[in-house]
């Protein structure tokens, strides 16, 4: 697996944080509690493929599809209201199976490096109003995979904020206001379940 966040192809240029154009940012309802953290969620599908879309749960996605999460910090020495990026973390989708990992962004914020399969913490002085100094001591955690695979587990569903429950909200493209699931359906990003008796054969987003 790639050693550097640089190299999975997810980026155009890490130093920029500048994503490949081809992922599609999305945001969620209820996003978890991150310890504070500020997150970015991009999608990244393989070629022309697309999404299964269902109602009552979390939606079919393809082998070869990417979930991505950065988390970034208000780290002391940094010009506030800036934030720094600890952390971004991939879910993705091979051979049927959904794998975690993540990846620990360096002080200079140009690229980062895979983390250990055992996961690690990180002590991080972040800057916060409401204490004394305005500086607080934050222990950062970096979850091993077996951990990323707790959450995102078979009874969960794996893939946990992407259904029409989470998503379903207002979003701003271009200036303007549109329901997110409508911006998705333009992108042609979803295709319904394919009817038992054709073999299974799955349309492409370019067909959907």
């Amino acid at each position: 697996f790639p050693r550097l966040l640089s190299q999975t192809g997810l980026f155009e240029s890490t130093a920029d944080n500048k994503l490949h154009p081809g992922l599609i940012p999305y945001s969620v309802n209820s996003p978890l509690w991150s310890d504070g953290a500020e997150k970015e969620r991009f999608i990244a599908l393989p070629g022309a493929q697309s999404v299964e879309f269902q109602t009552s749960k979390c939606w079919n996605f393809p082998d070869g599809s990417v979930l991505v999460k950065t988390f970034a910090l208000p780290v002391a020495g940094s010009n506030p209201p800036n934030l720094t990026r600890i952390e971004t973390r991939l879910l993705t989708r091979q051979q049927g199976e959904w794998h975690g990992y993540s990846y620990e962004w360096n002080e200079e914020q140009t690229d980062a490096e895979l983390v250990a399969a055992a996961g690690r913490d990180r002590e991080i002085l972040v800057n916060a109003s409401s204490t004394e100094g305005g500086l607080r001591h934050q222990t950062w955690h970096f979850p091993s995979r077996a951990e990323c695979m707790v959450c995102h587990s078979r009874a969960q569903e794996y893939v946990l904020g992407l259904s029409v429950q989470q998503t379903n909200l207002d979003i701003a493209i271009d200036g303007k206001t549109m329901p997110q699931l409508e911006y998705f359906r333009q992108l042609g990003l979803f295709h319904q379940a394919s009817p038992p008796n054709d073999g299974g054969t799955e349309k492409s987003r370019e067909s959907s």
